[in-house]
């Protein structure tokens, strides 16, 4: 499934969803560009508020990777070409299977006009 988001890490805080960072001691830095509720004060990055939650007060959180993927192969999306998305990947056998190029000593990328592009959520809990 493709969600739109983009690649990051994400907790959701009180019903809503907020990029978040992970910090020391089991706490989550989440960030907004308003502040939602109480608590959010000014980051570090201009127009945007943070909250710093610990872990136990969100419902969820995850790291979400993009993929593209070519007859049922999932390849890392490194970005756009002239003529549509270059996929990488380190394994040499997917590789010369959809004729990627080699690009470094154990990289292959190749730029796809047409892939499916699917999202994974990976828990950043402990």
């Amino acid at each position: 499934m493709f969600t739109n988001m983009e690649d990051g890490n994400y907790a959701v805080y009180k019903n809503k969803l907020y990029k978040a960072s992970i910090r020391e001691n089991g706490e989550l830095a989440l960030y907004s560009k308003t502040k939602d509720f109480p608590g959010f004060t000014e980051s570090v990055f201009e127009g945007v508020y943070q909250l710093i939650v610990k872990e136990s007060e969100v419902s969820e959180a995850y790291e979400l990777t993009t993929y593209g993927v070519i007859d049922g192969e999932k390849f890392d999306i490194v970005g756009k070409g002239d003529n549509g998305t270059i996929l990488c990947t380190y394994d040499h056998k997917k590789a010369e299977k959809f004729s990627f190029m080699r690009v470094e000593r154990c990289e292959y990328c190749k730029e796809v006009a047409n892939c499916e592009f699917v999202q994974e959520r990976e828990s950043i809990l402990d």
